[in-house]
């Protein structure tokens, strides 16, 4: 068995993408420290480059924003689903939900 053989199950899939570490809650289990006073985000540039470049790691076939909360920063999210579409990936976001409303 060659050594990538052997290696194959623990390739990467996901390539995970946090956008901006703001989030609208304060959860305590969070495990980036994300916050409503955080300010850090990723910019537009940086999400492109992160996606382009998974394409030279063959085991990726997912792209998954999250952040804090991706939905804060939604051009910027909408931006890089496109992208990631765009290159053949599958997409999936994470959020708390905030924006969910029910009777």
């Amino acid at each position: 068995m060659s050594c990538d053989a052997a290696t194959r199950g623990l390739a990467p899939r996901v390539l995970g993408i946090l956008l901006p570490s703001k989030c609208n809650i304060a959860c305590r289990h969070c495990c980036n420290q994300s916050h409503p006073t955080a300010e850090h985000s990723r910019e537009a540039n940086e999400v492109e480059r992160l996606i382009d470049e998974a394409a030279d790691i063959p085991s990726i076939t997912d792209v998954g924003f999250s952040g804090g909360e991706p939905l804060i920063k939604r051009d910027l999210l909408l931006a890089g689903v496109r992208r990631a579409a765009a290159r053949g990936y599958a997409v999936s976001v994470t959020t708390n939900g905030f924006w969910g409303r029910s009777v």
